[in-house]
């Protein structure tokens, strides 16, 4: 929960969008450019197990990412949050407001690209379908 909370606000430079934060230290993702990523306020990535989520995702346990709104913190009945659990962030959804603190609200799971066969990629003439 520390870390997650010592995460710098980034700002936006034009006309390239390169981001910048001061001190601290992280690491940054690209993510595609989807809508309800870009009106996040304060998004934040959390690197979770598929198997670790409220509802598991089917199949074999892999990594995910949890791109998390920090600025939402008001509770909504149709949004998972992120609650402090001991000092472990935890995943939660709550059918009326919790009388805990939200740490943001999930916005998004995103799993790895998947390439299904690494030798076609290598044909420059092969379009990946």
């Amino acid at each position: 929960t520390e870390d997650f909370k010592a995460v710098p606000l980034v700002e936006e430079v034009e006309p390239f969008r390169m981001v910048k934060f001061s001190g601290g230290a992280g690491a940054w993702v690209a993510i595609p450019g989807w809508r309800v990523v870009m009106q996040a306020e304060d998004p934040v990535v959390i690197i979770e197990k598929s198997d670790r989520l409220p509802t598991p995702i089917p199949g074999t346990t892999e990594e995910v990412l949890l791109i998390i709104d920090r600025n939402q913190r008001q509770w909504r009945e149709d949004g998972y949050f992120i609650v402090d659990q001991g000092g472990n962030i935890a995943m939660q959804w709550f059918d009326e407001e919790p009388n805990i603190l939200l740490l943001g609200r999930a916005l998004l799971v995103l799993r790895p690209k998947k390439i299904l066969d690494q030798e076609l990629i290598k044909d420059l003439w092969q379009i990946e379908e």
